[in-house]
């Protein structure tokens, strides 16, 4: 965030030169070009983590950034629910390593990034237990999103069977779960762009992200009534009101309540 965005907006200035002023000027200027509101958020709470330093220590008097509010967003794509039908359609005629990723990602929801950061050590078939224990960022490795994501999934037998078969058919050694060719860590992007947007056309479905995956598989646990401490242990979220957001309520199911 800093090299990327904060660095080169402020330049060469002194940070006990800056002021509210230009702190909110940045803010609005990142939401005028667009940036979603999360990044937008990341980056407001980067300048003030940093301010804060600098007044922990006495460098300053006071963090400009504190009490700085972000500009009214509406979030620019909310995730959205794959059905049953596209589910099926993406798993029959997905490409290897995609094809695992994807129902991974739909069965257990993990994040795109712990996908990727899984590598062999952490998939323990003998106990059928699969560990999360870091998460790959574009292609950078780092520890999961929060303490509490770093978890570990029960796996039921159908998921070690899929993983046994995928690993049996891998024709790329490598420590990581799911390498490229060359055996390395692959780039989110790069995967989706590679494997899924082409299929996703072919099959002529509505747009959708990895993080769709994750909204799946909370949504449909969630409207099945799985107790709220169980979905937000597996989400790994520290907060319940996050996992709660997540949860998009079925047609249907409103439809049953009310009749």
């Amino acid at each position: 965030l800093y090299h990327n965005h904060i660095s080169p907006f402020f330049g060469d200035h002194k940070f006990c030169d800056l002021s509210r002023y230009e702190v909110r000027d940045f803010i609005s200027m990142r939401d005028a070009e667009g940036y979603a509101p999360q990044t937008v958020g990341h980056l407001r709470n980067a300048l003030s983590k940093m301010f804060g330093t600098a007044v922990f220590w006495g460098w300053l008097d006071e963090n400009p950034a504190k009490g700085i509010t972000l500009p009214h967003m509406e979030p620019r794509r909310v995730p959205r629910v794959l059905t049953f039908d596209e589910i099926g359609m993406l798993f029959a005629v997905l490409r290897e390593p995609a094809r695992t990723i994807f129902i991974l990602g739909i069965l257990l929801g993990l994040r795109i990034g712990e996908l990727l950061g899984l590598r062999l050590e952490d998939v323990d078939f003998e106990n059928n237990i699969l560990y999360v224990r870091r998460a790959v960022t574009r292609n950078e490795v780092g520890p999961t999103k929060t303490p509490g994501s770093e978890r570990r999934f029960p796996l039921p037998p159908a998921i070690a069977h899929l993983l046994r078969e995928y690993l049996m058919n891998r024709k790329v050694q490598s420590a990581w779960l799911f390498p490229t060719l060359k055996g390395n860590r692959h780039n989110d992007r790069t995967l989706f762009h590679k494997y899924l947007q082409p299929v996703t056309r072919q099959l002529q479905l509505p747009h959708f992200s990895w993080h769709s995956m994750r909204h799946t598989f909370l949504t449909y646990n969630g409207n099945q009534g799985v107790a709220m401490p169980v979905l937000q242990s597996l989400a790994g979220h520290t907060d319940a009101q996050t996992t709660l957001g997540y949860i998009d309520s079925v047609a249907k199911d409103k439809r049953t309540v009310l009749e």
